[in-house]
């Protein structure tokens, strides 16, 4: 009798080990979720951002593009200002030195 009533407090110990375990596993996950929901959420704003500037931009260099005279002094890009005139002076950067060599 004595060992029929240990091995049932040994399995309850083991159910009881195998309890906690799994719910430390379970937590672990959420937390891990919770971490991965965070950096996915951040991702997208910043990538909603993004889409908001660039349909911005397009919207105002649409309304500011040279009429159709035949000449079209660069083709329409998704460049904020600030970086078209970058680009620009990298450009004239470069035929300078094609030139100059």
């Amino acid at each position: 009798m004595f060992l029929r009533w240990f091995k049932r407090q040994k399995s309850l110990a083991d159910l009881e080990e195998r309890l906690k375990s799994l719910e430390d596993a379970r937590k672990l996950t959420a937390l891990e979720w919770d971490e991965m929901y965070e950096k996915f959420r951040l991702l997208y704003v910043r990538l909603s951002k993004r889409v908001k500037r660039l349909d911005e931009s397009s919207v105002q260099t649409e309304g500011t593009q040279p009429e159709e005279s035949g000449e079209s002094t660069s083709p329409p890009t998704s460049l904020t200002p600030r970086a078209l005139q970058a680009q620009q002076l990298i450009m004239m950067r470069r035929n300078r030195r094609m030139g100059g060599s």
